[in-house]
């Protein structure tokens, strides 16, 4: 799996614009539902983000073009649509080891840069929703920087 040292670069500007924290807060809406609810529903979508032209230029080339799983070339081509902007930590149903299924998952890390991650279109279909943890995941809203309360997270 390719390593992106993101201490050095500058999140997308996207990242922090008033429809992005709009849609944050969306998601905050959606897990808030779900946990107190039951949820049934996908969380909000990212689409809008993840097909924007500059943000995926800008993602591939933090990735140098590369898959960031297999390492394999995958320059951003929007025609043959071989580069996908993705997320390491699912957004919803993250899958463990064993099936189980966990509804929230990650979604607050949607918009989070340290989770967004550029993929050829073969380990985005492969990966799914696959991630995989020992012990516990990490508790809803708990950022990437911070260590996990308990447990051991997984890659």
């Amino acid at each position: 799996m390719r390593f992106i040292d993101r201490k050095s670069l500058t999140p997308p500007e996207l990242l922090f614009d008033k429809r992005t924290d709009e849609a944050r807060q969306e998601i905050d809406r959606w897990i808030e539902q779900s946990q107190s609810k039951g949820g049934t529903r996908r969380p909000p979508s990212s689409d809008w983000l993840d097909e924007e032209p500059n943000f995926r230029r800008q993602v591939a080339k933090e990735f140098h073009g590369c898959c960031a799983y297999c390492e394999r070339n995958t320059p951003l081509d929007d025609k043959a649509r071989q580069g996908l902007v993705s997320r390491h930590r699912p957004k919803m149903l993250a899958q463990d080891e064993s099936g189980r299924t966990e509804l929230t998952a990650y979604a607050w890390l949607t918009y989070d840069w340290e989770n967004i991650i550029w993929v050829c279109s073969v380990c985005a279909r492969l990966k799914g929703n696959n991630f995989i943890t020992r012990n516990t995941s990490r508790p809803i809203g708990e950022p990437l920087g911070s260590k996990p309360n308990q447990g051991i997270e997984g890659p």
